[in-house]
């Protein structure tokens, strides 16, 4: 008997999705290359944030896969102007899930964070009450989520 393949979808700032069968039990391995202008901000493998596993040469590979399962990259602008200087931008990471639901790590509290969708309207703004903050999207597409110190592209 053969066992059916599952499933890995592929997200991205693309305006959709890639699936990919791969064999059960197996692993997927790819390299992840940012347009011109900007550079990967958070790698997620089924939720969890997998971004330090990133070789130098931006290559991740996922453990053995069981059942479907779904990989997010989200990329960051290098040309945002640093408007918050107490804030540190490297620490600042920003991820969605399924559901649409945005995370946003490493800011300070009363920090201000916009959603746009890639038109220029404004979808949401929050004001965070912690270090992390979160905002719900209620439309697939692509977004880019504003912060004091950098501008996030993420795709959901």
């Amino acid at each position: 008997f053969a066992e059916n393949p599952v499933k890995l979808s592929l997200f991205m700032a693309v305006g959709g999705s890639v699936d990919v069968e791969i064999e059960k039990r197996a692993t997927f391995s790819c390299f992840i290359t940012p347009e011109e202008g900007w550079k990967v901000n958070t790698v997620t493998f089924n939720g969890r944030d997998v971004t330090s596993d990133l070789t130098d040469d931006k290559r991740y590979t996922t453990p053995s896969l069981t059942g479907d399962s779904e990989l997010r990259v989200t990329f960051e602008n290098v040309n945002s102007a640093v408007e918050n200087i107490g804030v540190n931008a490297t620490s600042t990471k920003v991820y969605v899930d399924r559901s649409g639901l945005v995370t946003i790590e490493g800011i300070e509290s009363g920090t201000v964070v916009s959603a746009y969708a890639v038109n220029g309207q404004l979808v949401e703004r929050i004001t965070s009450s912690g270090d992390v903050a979160t905002l719900q999207l209620y439309q697939h597409g692509i977004y880019l989520i504003q912060t004091p110190v950098k501008t996030y592209k993420i795709h959901y």
